[in-house]
């Protein structure tokens, strides 16, 4: 039995439905905000700054959009892993009053550190990688003898299928890294003696790598070992995309 009184069936299906209604809010935004950046190139074709100028306004809106959901997850997971925490130690413990208070400070705290240590990082990336989409079609029209006019055309057409394509793995691999990095923080601030378990999704993309490593159990401190990488938690982003991108993992705790 976890934490947070529930199986570990229980806890992963818990949390990814958690995760579902984040990634649901977010991957319109994220799409418009994609789409929106290359039409802004496409009005603006044959303006020679256009580029740099539509990368900034691409970085300062993605940046306010992620930053939204990075906050509304972390608080979200902290919510439902550790108001459940909680009420177990007082239950098991009968000690009630010993639970630290985890309150909006530490929170707040965990949410900014994490978006201190990732976020520039992740937005240089994303809006880096819209960039190279625009830059590419603007490329492969020249080589067609294709007018700044039928480039531009050819980027609205390109835009939302684009951002449709990219906006579901931004927003599921954003809300999951951030929700689980996040709560992993709060966790270390609660002096209980837990320990973390991999939950592994068990859908049909699941990863091979994942599945063998279900259950694993390590001190709040020590990584897991995932397919010969090292991550602290499902959705760690200093792990390689292998191992990140869309994954659906989940921490799980127990008390130990």
């Amino acid at each position: 039995m976890l934490a947070t009184g529930r199986n570990r069936e229980q806890e992963r299906a818990s949390q990814q439905q958690m995760m579902s209604r984040i990634i649901s809010r977010y991957n319109r935004s994220i799409a418009r905000e994609i789409a929106r950046a290359m039409n802004d190139y496409a009005r603006n074709i044959s303006d020679p700054l256009v580029n740099p100028e539509v990368r900034f306004r691409h970085m300062d809106n993605m940046s306010r959009i992620l930053t939204r959901l990075w906050t509304q997850a972390g608080t979200m997971s902290v919510e439902h892993n550790f108001n459940i925490v909680k009420a177990y130690y007082d239950m098991e413990t009968k000690k009630g009053s010993d639970f630290p208070d985890l309150t909006t400070p530490i929170v707040d705290k965990a949410i900014a550190d994490w978006i201190r240590a990732y976020g520039g990082g992740k937005i240089t990336e994303i809006t880096g990688t819209t960039m190279t989409d625009i830059n590419k079609i603007v490329a492969d029209a020249r080589i067609e003898g294709l007018s700044e006019r039928e480039t531009a055309k050819l980027i609205n057409a390109v835009a939302p299928v684009k951002s449709a394509s990219r906006s579901q793995t931004i927003a599921r691999t954003e809300a999951h890294g951030s929700s689980q990095g996040i709560s992993l923080d709060v966790a270390n601030e609660t002096d209980i003696p837990l320990v973390k378990v991999w939950l592994s999704d068990q859908g049909e993309s699941a990863r091979d790598d994942h599945l063998d490593v279900n259950g694993q159990k390590r001190a709040l401190a020590d990584d897991f070992s995932v397919g010969g990488e090292q991550l602290e938690y499902p959705g760690d982003p200093s792990g390689s995309a292998e191992n990140v991108i869309n994954c659906k993992c989940v921490i799980g705790y127990e008390i130990a």
